[in-house]
């Protein structure tokens, strides 16, 4: 997971999407966590429904006073009782995911 991007994965999902339009009628996407951006950033049509399960892009726009950055292993440390590392570019992604 390090060295893969909300981006990226909103990329990738793009792909698989885009492969399996065609073979069926409809597509239902759930997206939990993370997957609530990746869905929203992915470059997606005809999707017949999209749930979202406690979708994290609020957690990545307004995470500010558990954050602290780490020069050493350069990445960012969010502590909210575990500690969680994410990459640069991961709260870089966040400035994409406006109301």
């Amino acid at each position: 997971m390090k060295d893969c991007t909300i981006d990226i994965n909103a990329e990738d999902l793009s792909v698989v999407i885009a492969h399996f339009q065609d073979q069926y009628d409809q597509i239902h996407l759930v997206g939990h966590s993370l997957g609530g951006p990746i869905i929203l950033l992915a470059q997606i049509d005809n999707i017949t429904s999209v749930a979202l399960r406690d979708p994290s892009f609020n957690v990545l726009k307004n995470i500010t006073e558990d954050l602290t950055f780490d020069e050493r292993i350069d990445m960012y440390i969010l502590g909210r009782g575990t500690n969680f590392l994410l990459m640069p570019e991961v709260i870089k992604s966040r400035e994409k995911l406006t109301d």
